[in-house]
């Protein structure tokens, strides 16, 4: 569902938009709360990429931790809103329910104008 997401976003944005996939192989046989990739990705595109005359780039990460996966999205882009939006808070929330503590969800700043979403999923619920 992401990809066709991605490939219609990439109409709207023209040339404007890169996307990279780096998934390990053994990362495709992990379950994944419904919709967590794609708020993600959301969340780069319209605070990251929609904001920037010159677009960006967006990298999905995922790898096999002991235990857990990680999931990344990273993008072109600046933290400059106090507070998370409503979208991240929700899948915040969605794992915690699922998970309890042994899930977390981060949003950092990285050098070079960069902005990488973080989830840790465990493998076993």
């Amino acid at each position: 569902m992401v990809a066709d997401y991605l490939a219609l976003e990439a109409v709207r944005f023209e040339d404007r938009l890169h996307v990279e996939f780096a998934i390990d192989p053994a990362a495709n046989q992990i379950a994944v709360p419904p919709m967590l990739l794609q708020t993600l990705v959301e969340n780069a595109l319209k605070h990251g990429i929609a904001k920037l005359p010159a677009g960006g780039d967006v990298v999905i990460r995922a790898s096999l931790q002991p235990g857990a996966m990680l999931l990344q999205v990273e993008n072109t882009g600046q933290l400059n809103e106090p507070k998370p939006g409503i979208g991240l808070d929700n899948a915040r929330e969605r794992l915690r329910i699922l998970y309890g503590g042994r899930a977390s969800l981060h949003l950092e700043s990285r050098a070079g104008g960069r902005v990488i979403a973080t989830a840790m999923i465990p493998r076993t619920a």
